[in-house]
This record gives structure tokens, C-alpha cells and sequence, in this order.
């Protein structure tokens, strides 16, 4: 397990993780270049990252079926909530409500874990590396 950082952008909802860098480039600012996010345990809203007074707030994670019934997906707001998608080639967190022009300073911290990487030995054996 890991955790970084994303830089919300006002009226941006989601932030996109890739696989590896061929697939593109992952919304991260610190640390850069994080790729192979399997999921997202935890997720805060943090406020004055590089100082001494940050402070965070814990977001709520939301099943697909809670955030399909908001109605109005691109509200701008303080971000309390967010949605975890799981494709092949990415990983998607989608942040509810959107930041508004003072909450897009901010930073939403997450814990997260990595996918296995798996190659295929002369036995053609599978070997998972965690």
C-alpha cells in the first residue's frame, strides 16, 4: 500500500490512474509518475498540504450505484465523497461534489493499493510480484 496526492481542479470530477506510462499519464502531483492503482482504501481532503497547519477531512467512499443516483454529478462544492472505477488499462476516482474555486488549493490525499505484476518465467510458469 501506498498513498499520494491528487491537486483538484475546479469543476474537474475525475482523476485517472493508468496501468503503466504507455497507457498515459496518471493525475498524481506527489509523488509523480504513480501507475498500477488497483483500488482506493481511503481518501481525505487536505488543506494546506506542505505546511505545518493541514488539516484533513475524510471523504465517504460511494458504491457505482449511489453515485449514478446524484443528480447533479458536476456541482461544485467541498468535496465529501468519491467513486472508484476499475478498468484494464486504468483506475478512475471520481470526487462528489466537484472542488469549487476554494476547495481547488486543496488536495485529496488517498491510500491505495498497487495491482499485481505478473510475468511468465522459462516454464512458462506465472510469477506474481507484489
Amino acid at each position: 500500500m501506498a498513498d499520494a496526492n491528487i491537486d483538484l481542479i475546479e469543476g474537474q470530477a475525475e482523476y485517472t490512474f493508468y496501468r503503466a506510462s504507455g497507457d498515459g499519464t496518471s493525475s498524481v502531483t506527489n509523488p509523480s509518475n504513480i501507475y498500477g492503482v488497483a483500488d482506493v482504501l481511503e481518501a481525505t481532503l487536505r488543506s494546506n498540504r506542505t505546511q505545518t497547519t493541514q488539516s484533513d477531512s475524510a471523504l465517504t467512499k460511494i458504491a457505482r450505484s449511489a453515485y449514478s443516483a446524484l443528480s447533479a454529478k458536476l456541482s461544485k462544492g467541498t468535496p465529501s465523497q468519491y467513486f472508484v472505477q476499475r478498468f484494464v488499462d486504468k483506475t478512475t476516482i471520481t470526487v462528489y461534489p466537484t472542488a469549487d474555486s476554494s476547495n481547488a488549493s486543496k488536495d485529496t490525499c488517498f491510500l491505495f493499493k498497487s495491482k499485481a505484476k505478473s510475468t511468465i518465467n522459462t516454464n512458462n510458469e506465472v510469477i506474481i510480484r507484489r
